[in-house]
């Protein structure tokens, strides 16, 4: 059952933010970083926000499917604005992935010559 919820949250919120291990707070190179320096989860993210982004572009009509005048109710348009949400939510946690996985690699880096100093 909780994978089932890891899976949903991870297809609306973004993997980044939803797997990612990041640099602890108050990290000291003395210790190794246990964090994620690899950019397989935030190039999920672009991934899967290009195809949200996709389909926002797809949906979203070029003109109305009613005539000049007529009260409608204009669902592909709705749709669009629907899927563009989670297509912005998968952005934002591609780009905060990335910067995580700077940053963990600039602590792993200092951890190396950490050690190799002593």
């Amino acid at each position: 059952m909780r994978s089932r919820g890891l899976l949903v949250l991870a297809l609306v919120a973004g993997c980044s933010w939803s797997f990612m291990d990041t640099v602890p707070e108050g990290y000291r190179p003395s210790h190794v970083p246990r964090c994620d320096d690899s950019w397989g989860l935030p190039l999920v993210d672009l991934l899967v926000a290009a195809a949200y982004g996709g389909a926002t572009v797809q949906l979203y009509p070029n003109e109305p499917d009613c005539a000049a005048g007529e009260d409608c109710l204009n669902v592909p348009r709705i749709a669009a604005f629907i899927l563009a949400v989670p297509a912005l939510l998968h952005l934002a946690s591609t780009v905060t992935g990335f910067v995580w996985t700077h940053q963990c690699a600039k602590a792993k880096r200092a951890h190396k010559r950490s050690a190799e100093v002593r």
